[in-house]
């Protein structure tokens, strides 16, 4: 790697963590903006919040849920009962949590960004990302959006490294 490839490169995680920051500071802020911050879900969006907290128990506890039937992702379920304490003191914990979640998928939309464009319109359209009143609601209550969105922005950022590796049937052959 060269110093100016190493220098932009250094650069860019630079402004991927500032933009990281930002997005973060802004979704806690508007978390601690709300009249129930303290609550399981944001008043603006409730969502499923309450099925995945119920769902979260269940995992908690070891008991069996709707049924036991695969009626619903089972990735955010595990998440949050791994991340809440299941009592209702927890709820905060759990909410700065999701807007950690929110924050790095901002930062890896900046990453996503860049590999195709140049760094002025990858700040530019991360800033609108990140101020974004849509996704700072959905960042700020538990549901499954935030941790989906997460998972699928960072596919689109780490797909080209992905696609570019050798498959198992081109290690076979060699």
């Amino acid at each position: 790697m060269s110093d100016s490839t190493a220098g932009k490169s250094r650069r860019n995680f630079q402004i991927g963590l500032l933009l990281f920051v930002l997005a973060l500071a802004l979704r806690v802020l508007f978390l601690q903006a709300t009249a129930d911050a303290s609550g399981p879900y944001s008043p603006y969006y409730k969502g499923d919040t309450p099925v995945w907290l119920d769902y979260a128990s269940a995992i908690r506890s070891s008991s069996t849920f709707d049924l036991g039937l695969p009626l619903r992702p089972p990735g955010v379920a595990y998440a949050i009962a791994y991340l809440w304490n299941g009592q209702a003191d927890g709820y905060s914990n759990l909410r700065l949590a999701w807007c950690l979640l929110g924050a790095a998928t901002v930062a890896l939309f900046f990453l996503a960004v860049l590999r195709s464009f140049d760094l002025r319109v990858a700040i530019f359209a991360t800033l609108m990302v990140a101020a974004s009143s849509g996704l700072m609601i959905v960042s700020t209550s538990p549901n499954n959006e935030t941790l989906y969105l997460l998972l699928v922005i960072g596919s689109f950022t780490f797909w080209e490294s992905i696609r570019h590796r050798p498959r198992l049937n081109q290690l076979a052959l060699r």
